[in-house]
């Protein structure tokens, strides 16, 4: 678990300083106050490669995939909204600091050492076929994520090349136990990654508590199983009333968001899970039992949260749970200022007086 968080020139943030998180952390505050950013910073030093940043343009909507670039400028492009005000003349440093496996720092930077040329490929409207070219842009300098553990050092130099698209140099990237919902959840999350996770604790008998909690939430529920259609794996439930199973995602979008988290959560053990905008999807009347599943799974797997939310409905119904349990929460509020952003954390007794007095924190 992460007890600390340092941000250095990362997106709204010129430079951040928090700790004492908690089991579960819940981030709020006004658009553009940083939410998200802080949620991606926290991901993207866990994890520390470029591939990552490719999957945060397809959650901000940027688009799912990126062309080879074929100048300078399209090549720093991609990297650009990663820097505060964009200046990408100085380096963004990112450190957590914790147990062992959550304690990781992150370096990113242009490095003045090297160059490299970005190939362009023209494609022969007669024949059809392509050839790549050498790029005349020699003085392209490689962007370089360079990702420290306690152990070791590794520094990875994305290429696009064609066809193969963003290549990553430096070796293969650390297995880091960490997930991220995005707010975008239903356009990002691929059905078969959950299936696959739900039939991997299948087959270790594991996935009871999956299905317990489920049915508390929403008790119509009366198995989950992986099923193929039309050649994909995709994880079905079996609804009362209903002659034939039915995909999770069809059943309803708060079924198949929890059954998401609840999987993400038990197949990473050790590790941190962020999630973008928790409350959509879940009827305002499932939100105090979504937080209680959440902090239910969080002990059982040894997992930490960080989870964001605009709703007053959803703080409010996670009352039950905090009064019982409020040394595990905490409350992170995001705020503008000028151009910088202010980040504070409150502890879990603050946390509850805020929500009982009905004080207003977003």
């Amino acid at each position: 678990m992460i007890d600390s968080l340092q941000v250095k020139n990362f997106r709204c943030f010129r430079d951040l300083s928090l700790d004492g998180f908690g089991t579960v952390n819940v981030i709020v505050g006004d658009n553009a106050s940083g939410k998200t950013a802080l949620l991606e910073s926290i991901f993207l030093v866990q994890a520390g490669t470029p591939e990552i940043v490719l999957r945060m343009r397809t959650w901000r909507s940027l688009g799912s995939s990126l062309a080879a670039p074929s100048t300078r400028a399209a090549y720093e492009a991609i990297w650009k909204d990663l820097f505060f005000q964009f200046r990408q003349d100085r380096p963004i440093e990112i450190s957590t600091r914790g147990t062992p496996e959550s304690t990781w720092s992150l370096k990113i930077f242009y490095d003045p050492s090297e160059s490299s040329a970005i190939p362009l490929s023209t494609t022969d409207n007669v024949s059809g076929t392509i050839n790549v070219q050498k790029s005349d842009l020699s003085w392209t300098l490689p962007i370089t994520f360079e990702h420290t553990d306690t152990n070791k050092k590794q520094a990875f130099k994305p290429v696009f090349s064609f066809p193969q698209g963003l290549v990553l140099g430096g070796g293969t990237p650390n297995v880091v136990p960490c997930a991220f919902f995005s707010s975008s959840f239903a356009a990002v999350v691929m059905p078969s990654e959950i299936a696959n996770q739900f039939s991997e604790l299948d087959k270790k008998n594991k996935t009871r508590p999956v299905l317990k909690a489920i049915k508390r939430l929403y008790p119509r529920i009366m198995s989950l199983s992986v099923q193929t259609e039309s050649g994909t794996p995709l994880l079905f439930c079996e609804p009362k009333g209903l002659s034939e199973k039915v995909p999770i995602a069809v059943e309803s979008a708060g079924t198949h968001k929890l059954t998401a988290i609840l999987l993400g959560i038990a197949t990473q053990p050790n590790g941190i899970v962020m999630i973008d905008e928790i409350e959509n999807g879940f009827y305002y009347q499932k939100f105090s039992g979504v937080w209680q599943a959440l902090l239910d799974f969080c002990n059982q797997f040894n997992v930490q949260v960080f989870a964001s939310t605009h709703s007053r409905e959803c703080l409010e119904a996670i009352q039950p749970v905090l009064k019982k349990h409020e040394e595990e929460f905490r409350l992170i509020r995001a705020e503008r200022k000028d151009r910088d952003r202010l980040v504070k954390l409150f502890r879990g007794d603050e946390f509850e007086a805020a929500v009982k007095t009905g004080i207003e924190f977003r």
